[in-house]
């Protein structure tokens, strides 16, 4: 009986091992600047958090990481409390760790009691640093210091880095990105779209920003929740810089911030107000920098890091499979394969490029998207052919007149893919062209003639009720030849740029040029849909996809409420997070509180509010199916409204 006892405790113990997480040190690299260690797998990766003597090390990241691969499931591992954090109070990171454009996704942290959480727990010194690098699809919880990146930023450097996902903690100090950027330490050229909740100094971005710290050009478009010193961009801020940074107080449901500028949504997703102060977008600058932001609709409509929208790919010897560059919105064929393997990288840039010389043959004009293909590793002695996705291209009336342009580098001149022996293929009009046959690889580009003069590049379309009616707001990045707008509601036109002088166009034009129109002819409660179109000198109206939904209310339910009030949750069922809007008639403090059938409490928080639009950022990770009630308490005020929990 013992024997077998023992045998069976045994078996138990292997099978424990063999599903247990394996820590695999690096492939290559001993840790030095001019060697670092080369982090390529989640066990590598792993392996970096469990042996803290390497934690002033170097490191780089070769490919991206996903966790959802990690066997077991990493919501399994220590006890069901995920990622261990890479540096703590104890034993803090003071290396470096370059992602090179790499990401880490679906990180998994459940330690709510403890403190200093996030892929790095506590990054310290003025020689530790992290850039390019993203953060995606992360759960963190934690009690203090908690971030989607880095809990606790002491005199180092975050540059080039974002996060998304979910970030909460039931302390202070926490953030989008950072959770406290502290003495001499950097943000700069950084993102977080993560939902944030916490109790105290709590945004965004970063949480609590002090003492000679900076941000520098960082954005933050995530839901900001908690009890004080909340911000959408920063929680708290003492003796510290923040410059040319910015929050969508929609999406954050924060109108208040300790430093950054606040914008609405449809300014976030428009380049000028970045450019405006001094962000480097690809084709605003020559200096070379591999830092510089793009805007692309394949990902996001707000600002993403050029190296986010490329793709690389190892193409074995004699490989004839077709290619997929998907984020960059391209694809690869060949049809002679190489003779070696190459490592093909495609960055997509939704700008203009430069023009160096004349335009080929009867191309007039080029699109503000442009592709770059280099070959950075093996050589490239292959034919291929090159599909481009074309879909959200402005201006473009016939696809089949189309051309593709190719050009050496960025000193060279455009050339016509079919004087280099190039065959063009319309057959996916009006969603892909295809350049086939071509050798070697460099910047394409798309080119249209007269009769596709891609004439205005449209870079923002809005609309809000007003007490004069619906204001309509749109911007344009460039325009060639533009006579002017129609303006259609409902499909029918309403105004042009014969009968309004704010319709009129800016004829040719590089610099952004913004456009005002009030519809004073609306009803109350009416939903009204706005599209725009745009004429070029020769008469030829050219249709843009993006369109505007506003529903026309009075001025008082535009943001200058009469009363207090509390909206249904959404979503509702939720799971497990919903957003709660209230009304403040006066700014004041609100208090939300959350019940069970049997009337026990199970959640309250208080939290400063303007007058206006505020929103509470609900989650029920910890309670069970169900339903719940949920109060609200505001200076007098006090209103119950049901919702439902399922998991």
């Amino acid at each position: 009986m013992i024997k077998k006892t023992l045998l069976t405790l045994v078996g138990v113990l292997l099978a424990l091992n063999l599903n247990a997480q394996t820590a695999v040190a690096p492939p290559a690299g001993n840790g030095s600047a001019g060697s670092p260690y080369e982090i390529a797998t989640w066990q590598n990766l792993y392996w970096l958090s469990q042996n803290s003597d390497k934690w002033g090390k170097h490191f780089i990241q070769t490919t991206d990481i996903d966790f959802n691969d990690a066997t077991p499931t990493i919501a399994t591992w220590d006890g069901g409390q995920g990622w261990t954090p890479i540096g703590n109070n104890t034993t803090k990171f003071t290396g470096t760790y370059n992602g090179q454009g790499h990401i880490i996704n679906g990180l998994y942290i459940d330690r709510s009691s403890t403190t200093y959480i996030g892929l790095f727990g506590y990054m310290y010194g003025s020689n530790a640093r992290v850039d390019s690098l993203g953060v995606t699809n992360a759960y963190f919880t934690g009690s203090k210091y908690v971030a989607g990146l880095v809990g606790y930023n002491y005199s180092s450097t975050v540059e080039n880095c974002y996060s998304t996902g979910s970030v909460s903690g039931s302390g202070h100090n926490i953030g989008g990105l950072v959770g406290r950027n502290y003495y001499n330490a950097t943000v700069e050229n950084c993102y977080s779209t993560s939902n944030v909740s916490g109790s105290t100094n709590v945004g965004g971005l970063v949480g609590y920003n002090a003492y000679s710290a900076t941000i520098k050009n960082g954005y933050s478009t995530g839901s900001v929740s908690g009890s004080s010193a909340v911000g959408g961009l920063v929680g708290y801020s003492y003796s510290s810089t923040v410059i040319n940074s910015f929050w969508d107080t929609q999406t954050s449901g924060q109108s208040r911030s300790r430093g950054g500028t606040g914008k609405t949504t449809a300014e976030m997703q428009t380049q000028s107000t970045f450019t405006d102060a001094g962000w480097d977008f690809a084709g605003e600058s020559a200096n070379g920098n591999d830092d510089y932001w793009v805007f692309s609709a394949v990902i996001t409509s707000y600002p993403i890091f050029a190296w986010q929208n490329s793709m690389s790919q190892t193409i074995p010897a004699g490989n004839t499979d077709e290619q997929s560059f998907e984020a960059a919105g391209a694809s690869v064929q060949f049809t002679v394969g190489n003779a070696g393997p190459i490592q093909l990288n495609i960055v997509r840039t939704d700008a203009e490029p430069n023009v160096f010389g004349s335009l080929p043959g009867s191309v007039q004009n080029l699109s503000p998207r442009y592709w770059s293909a280099t070959v950075t590793s093996g050589s490239a002695d292959g034919t291929y052919d090159i599909t481009f996705d074309i879909t959200g291209l402005d201006g473009v009336v016939d696809c089949y007149t189309l051309k593709v342009l190719k050009r050496n580098n960025d000193a060279s001149a455009w050339q016509d893919v079919e004087t280099l022996g190039g065959v063009m293929d319309y057959s996916g009009c009006p969603n892909t062209i295809v350049a086939r046959g071509l050798t070697g690889f460099s910047d394409f580009v798309i080119g249209g003639g007269s009769d596709n003069p891609l004439p205005v590049e449209l870079a923002g379309f809005s609309g809000v009720s007003t007490s004069n009616g619906i204001e309509l707001r749109w911007s344009t990045h460039s325009e060639t030849n533009n006579e002017g707008f129609v303006l259609l509601r409902n499909g029918a036109e309403i105004a042009d740029y014969t009968n309004s002088e704010a319709l009129k166009g800016h004829g040719s034009t590089l610099n952004r040029q913004t456009y005002a129109f009030i519809d004073g002819d609306v009803s109350l409660n009416e939903t009204y849909t706005y599209e725009l179109v745009s004429v070029d000198y020769s008469g030829v109206r050219h249709s843009y996809e993006k369109t505007v939904e506003v529903k026309a209310v009075e001025a008082s339910a535009t943001g200058q409420p009469e009363e207090y009030g509390l909206a249904q949750n959404y979503p509702n069922p939720f799971n497990p997070s919903t957003t709660i809007k209230y009304t403040m008639k006066e700014a004041g403090v609100a208090t939300l509180k959350v019940y069970d059938v049997l009337g026990r409490m199970v959640f309250e928080q208080t939290q400063a509010s303007v007058k206006g639009e505020n929103f509470f950022n609900f989650n029920g990770r910890k309670l069970t199916s169900g339903m719940y009630y949920y109060q609200l308490n505001a200076e007098g005020f006090s209103k119950t409204l049901k919702m439902m929990l399922v998991k």
